[in-house]
């Protein structure tokens, strides 16, 4: 649930081509911890329980009769149908922050204001991770902090209302919010570590003529 927004081969290729190779590694590394955290908590809050019989025959049980070179055709077309608009929708976003956003506004807070802030915008909202990369760009050069941008990569994609509705649907409403709890709490540990770095530094705004 958390991971699989976060840890696609586009996203990481897209973070190398916006914030380098040090970003991407640093915000693989980030996902997986946080995916790896929530889910040892959620086990030890949460108790299993086994599939049901009738699901574990259903459809998806199932092999394929396409060859090799079609499945991987078909998911090339998926994967470029999925992260082209999100791409396209990214960009546009960072080019109204690069117009609209004053350079000096963001780079002047409150040293971990930018991180609460980005939290309380990231959590709700559903922002999938192509798009978010570029916008995320856009906001280090604008002076965002690095950890800041991190923790709305990291919560964007992999917290949205759908997802806490479903949580609580899935798990309750206390466990829900203890597990929330948790990825907040982690993202925060992150981006604390990733300012104390200096990740980021090369991002830099394009020359004005």
């Amino acid at each position: 649930l958390l991971a699989t927004p976060e840890l696609g081969l586009e996203t990481f290729a897209l973070t190398v081509q916006f914030l380098g190779w040090e970003f991407a590694w640093a915000r693989l590394a980030a996902a997986l911890g946080l995916a790896f955290v929530a889910g040892c908590v959620a086990g030890r809050l949460i108790p299993s329980s086994p599939p049901d019989a009738a699901e574990a025959d259903g459809p998806l049980a199932g092999g394929s009769d396409k060859t090799g070179v079609r499945r991987w055709l078909d998911a090339l077309e998926e994967l470029v149908a999925h992260v082209g608009p999100w791409t396209l929708v990214g960009l546009m976003a960072a080019a109204l922050v690069e117009a609209l956003l004053p350079s000096e506004g963001l780079a002047s807070s409150s040293p971990g204001l930018d991180v609460l802030v980005i939290t309380v915008l990231a959590v709700p909202s559903y922002v999938c991770a192509s798009s978010a990369t570029p916008l995320a760009a856009m906001l280090l050069a604008k002076g965002v902090s690095a950890g800041a941008v991190m923790a709305g990569l990291l919560l964007g994609p992999a917290t949205n209302v759908a997802t806490l509705l479903f949580l609580r649907g899935a798990y309750g409403l206390r466990n829900a919010v203890v597990l929330v709890g948790v990825l907040v709490g982690v993202t925060w540990a992150i981006a604390a570590g990733v300012n104390l770095s200096d990740l980021g530094e090369g991002v830099s705004m394009p020359a004005e003529e």
